[in-house]
């Protein structure tokens, strides 16, 4: 009986060796070849938290059992490392895009642009330090959409002095944005940040943004 229950153990065992090999190779592929994309990361990371859940309940030996996640970990390791030189990437093209919007058009007091780096605005944060670095005094919102979950954010940035000379305000600035894509957002009257927005309300919720900022800007007051 036990020889029989050892033998079933390392049968299952063996097809999820193989499974594993199956699932490393094409993670290892697709990083080598640099053709993952942000959905096929989520895909490989589903598959990898399913593996692992399959492992947990498997009956097969500790010894293997830790060495299918030890592998795991390493497939893990490899995509997180992906998404952080995607996002560097992401980050580097952004900066250079509104720069040159900035370059070519130098009295502009207003920036609005929309990018596909995801439901996070961390990486709209970076992109808006680094612009401040060289334009101080310009009005920044900027909007990230992401396709897998139909969702945007948005972070609006704002200068001190438009604040006081032209009552132009961030977070207002942002609540006129999530009124329309049943958002959640808020923040301080320099910077404030919108989630969870309906992508299918981006293009009116640019022009919008747009709209609101320009009759600030261009009151007397």
């Amino acid at each position: 009986m036990d020889r029989k229950f050892s033998k079933t153990c390392n049968k299952k065992a063996d097809q999820l060796d193989h499974s594993l090999q199956d699932l490393s190779r094409r993670v290892r592929d697709s990083s080598s070849l640099n053709t993952t994309s942000i959905s096929s990361r989520l895909t490989f990371n589903k598959e990898i938290f399913q593996f692992n859940e399959n492992i947990s309940q498997a009956n097969i030996s500790q010894w293997r059992r830790e060495y299918q996640r030890n592998q795991l970990k390493e497939l893990k390791t490899i995509l997180i490392e992906l998404d952080k030189a995607d996002s560097k990437n992401q980050i580097t093209k952004a900066v250079e895009q509104c720069r040159d919007i900035l370059t070519k058009y130098p009295d502009r007091k207003c920036l609005i642009a929309n990018f596909e780096m995801g439901n996070d605005t961390k990486n709209l944060s970076t992109v808006i330090n680094q612009i401040r670095t060289q334009s101080t005094d310009v009005a920044i919102m900027l909007f990230s959409v992401d396709h897998e979950t139909d969702k945007f954010v948005c972070l609006a940035n704002v200068s001190d002095v438009q604040v006081k000379e032209k009552h132009l305000k961030a977070n207002e600035w942002v609540q006129k944005v999530i009124a329309e894509a049943n958002g959640r957002g808020g923040g301080k009257d320099t910077q404030a940040q919108a989630t969870n927005c309906d992508a299918k309300q981006l293009d009116h919720c640019v022009q919008l943004a747009e709209e609101f900022v320009l009759l600030k800007l261009n009151s007397s007051s």
